[in-house]
C-alpha cells in the first residue's frame, strides 16, 4: 500500500520538478519585469509543493526522486533548442497548457492513492495549481 503511494507521490513530485524547470527557462528569457515576477512567484509555489511531496514521501519511508527525469530533460532540451519566438501570449499559452496537464495528472494520482493523508496533500496541491491556472489566464487576458 505505502509502496504504491510512494510511486504515485513521486509522479506528482516529478510534475512539480518539471514545472520548476519550465519556469526557470521562461523566467530567464522573459524581458518584462512584471511577468518575470509573476513567473518567479509561481515557480516558488511549485518549489514549495515539491518540498511538501518530498517530505511526505520521506515520512512514509520512501525515496523521493530528485529531478524531472527523462521527460523533463527532453522538454528542457526542446525548449533550449527551439527558436526564441515565444513572446507574451505564446509563453502564457504554453504555461497554461502545462499547468492544466499537471492539474489533470494530480487528479489521476489522487485516485490511485490509498492513504488519506497522501490524498489530502495531492488534492491541496491540485487546488493550488488550479489557482495558478486562473492567475495565468488573468495575466494573459488583462496584461497583454
Amino acid at each position: 500500500m505505502q509502496k504504491q503511494d510512494v510511486k504515485h507521490l513521486n509522479e506528482g513530485l516529478k510534475g512539480e520538478h518539471m514545472a520548476v524547470l519550465s519556469l526557470d527557462n521562461f523566467i530567464k528569457d522573459e524581458s518584462d519585469s512584471y511577468v518575470k515576477d509573476k513567473f518567479d512567484d509561481i515557480r516558488g509555489r511549485h518549489k514549495s509543493q515539491a518540498f511538501l511531496i518530498k517530505k511526505r514521501i520521506e515520512e512514509i519511508d520512501g525515496k523521493p526522486i530528485k529531478s524531472a527525469g527523462f521527460a523533463g530533460t527532453m522538454a528542457d532540451l526542446k525548449y533550449k533548442f527551439s527558436p526564441k519566438k515565444y513572446k507574451n501570449n505564446d509563453i502564457l499559452d504554453t504555461l497554461i497548457s502545462g499547468e492544466e496537464l499537471g492539474v489533470n495528472a494530480l487528479n489521476e494520482i489522487a485516485r490511485e492513492l490509498d492513504d488519506q493523508k497522501n490524498i489530502d496533500l495531492i488534492r491541496q496541491i491540485q487546488y493550488e495549481n488550479t489557482v495558478i491556472v486562473d492567475e495565468l489566464y488573468n495575466l494573459k487576458n488583462n496584461y497583454h
